[in-house]
């Protein structure tokens, strides 16, 4: 997996909120509540189906993550 994206604000709301598959789909309390979402996802050298984790962060702590299946 490598890192895909990284999002602050003012984009992190909008990201984080977007609905599958285009996004993680938290809801716009977790999305508040996070100061960055980092996506990482598979790449075409990697085996298996392909899927993206969106990570929400505060303060460098992890607060949660969901995995969206396809790229």
């Amino acid at each position: 997996m490598h890192l895909v994206a990284t999002y602050t604000n003012p984009g992190l709301l909008i990201a984080a909120t977007t609905r599958p598959p285009f996004g993680p789909g938290f809801n716009e309390a977790e999305a508040r509540e996070a100061d960055k979402m980092e996506v990482r996802g598979t790449n075409a050298k990697d085996s298996g189906p392909d899927f993206c984790v969106f990570h929400l962060f505060k303060d460098g702590k992890e607060l949660r993550s969901k995995k969206v299946m396809g790229y």
